[in-house]
């Protein structure tokens, strides 16, 4: 319990944590709803929010203004083409439809690219075996996605090719095909919210919630595991986001890694181990650049590139060039990194991000030498360790892949997520922790 009743009541009917410093949030999104409502002070909106014949009318109105809406097609591609690559296995052991669920899908963004996926690898008779359904605790959102109009940045991430194939331009935007839209049903729904004849026993095959968790509470957290647990089939699949994790929330799933996509299996009875305490996927912000962060793990890079237009500090840098990296700004990052290390040569996470920029311009000679100069500066950057190991094992250097791996299993428990977040792509401390780990594995044949 928080002292704010309002953070409780917003914590039953959503899941959402509104602790700490997202306390301000929920402040402001209340006094807009109070406003709109004519109400004069936060017990009076409290009672509102707990009537039972006013609440059902007041609630969505809420919800729209407390989840994040921040998304784009072909997010994360590579774990949607693991999803892809599943589903298509598993039609080819079946007769039955199959049935894929996006929760908290926003404006649609996430089930239409599955949809867009479909159409290009497979079959009308195999799109005609699979059910997409959307779902967002938002009806504005939801009756956006039914309407499949976008706006050119929820695109950045999209191929040209499939933008001219599968959206028409409009003054404002575009316009998504018909034959995608018509793929996906949406409905607006709290995860929250029991509805026994939605969530059947066996009902999906594949679960999608990618980046919603990560602001639950962890009792929320646990029954939303718990309710995706139940209604997936006894071979179901489930995928979250980067930074989430089921480590201390579930002991019914085991992890799959596909190249470099994670995902979750419904494991077998007899493979379960007893979950441990759960807790928080990201612990108390250092003071300095707390919100900064923040924004890098919400994926915010474009808000934090306006705000970083000149920075000197060398974690500001980095973060600069962490945000262009993942926007595939790669002249930039290297211009952003090559300038930061001109004023700041000894910072170990400048020469990380160097490396992953040479890395990622195929440069892998170079991106070795990064990464060993970045652990010469900063012995204990875990993710030097991790990266230079991955570089060296994917090279087939197997010998000189082991040391290094062991160090980052050794140091990731103990690193601070802010200093992996500039360079983990999304994922968190503990899932960094099973990469490095099956990296050392595969390096000890």
């Amino acid at each position: 319990m928080s002292r704010n009743p309002l953070v409780d009541q917003i914590a039953e009917a959503f899941g959402l944590d509104f602790t700490g410093e997202r306390e301000a949030q929920l402040v402001e999104a209340v006094g807009s709803r109070m406003r709109a409502c004519r109400l004069r002070d936060e017990a009076g909106y409290l009672s509102l929010l707990r009537d039972p014949d006013r609440a059902p009318k007041e609630l969505p109105m809420l919800a729209g203004r407390l989840t994040v809406a921040e998304s784009s097609f072909l997010r994360h591609a590579k774990q949607l083409d693991a999803l892809v690559d599943l589903v298509r296995r598993r039609l080819s052991t079946t007769t039955r439809t199959l049935r894929i669920l996006s929760a908290g899908c926003a404006r649609g963004e996430e089930p239409h690219s599955i949809a867009i996926l479909l159409q290009e690898r497979f079959l009308p008779s195999e799109r005609a075996r699979v059910e997409i359904v959307g779902i967002d605790v938002d009806p504005v959102h939801i009756e956006h996605a039914r309407h499949g109009a976008y706006s050119p940045w929820s695109l950045r991430s999209t191929p040209p090719e499939l933008l001219e194939r599968w959206f028409a331009p409009q003054s404002d935007g575009y316009r998504l095909d018909a034959a995608v839209r018509g793929m996906v049903h949406f409905e607006v729904r709290n995860l929250m919210a029991p509805d026994p004849l939605f969530w059947l026993p066996g009902s999906f095959d594949v679960i999608i919630c990618r980046n919603v968790l990560i602001y639950f509470t962890p009792e929320a957290m646990r029954m939303a595991i718990a309710r995706f647990t139940r209604c997936l089939d006894a071979n179901g699949h489930l995928f979250l986001g980067h930074s989430e994790t089921l480590r201390g929330v579930s002991d019914e799933f085991e992890l799959v890694a596909a190249d470099d996509a994670f995902y979750y299996r419904k494991s077998p009875p007899s493979r379960r181990l007893p979950a441990q305490a759960a807790r928080r996927p990201v612990p108390a912000e250092p003071a300095g650049h707390g919100g900064l962060y923040e924004m890098l793990n919400e994926e915010r890079y474009a808000d934090l590139l306006r705000l970083l237009a000149d920075p000197v500090d060398p974690a500001l840098v980095a973060m600069r060039a962490a945000c262009q990296v993942n926007l595939d700004c790669m002249a930039d990052a290297e211009a952003t990194v090559r300038t930061g290390l001109e004023r700041h040569p000894r910072s170990g996470q400048l020469h990380l991000l160097r490396g992953v920029v040479l890395e990622r311009l195929a440069d892998q000679g170079g991106a070795i030498d990064a990464y060993r100069q970045a652990i010469v500066e900063d012995e204990t950057l875990a993710a030097g360790y991790l990266y230079l190991g991955r570089c060296y094992r994917r090279l087939g250097w197997l010998a000189e892949a082991r040391e290094p791996l062991r160090q980052a299993v050794a140091r990731l428990p103990g690193e601070h997520p802010h200093r992996l977040a500039l360079v983990s792509g999304g994922f968190g401390k503990d899932l960094l922790l099973q990469i490095a780990t099956s990296e050392l594995s595969a390096a000890n044949p």
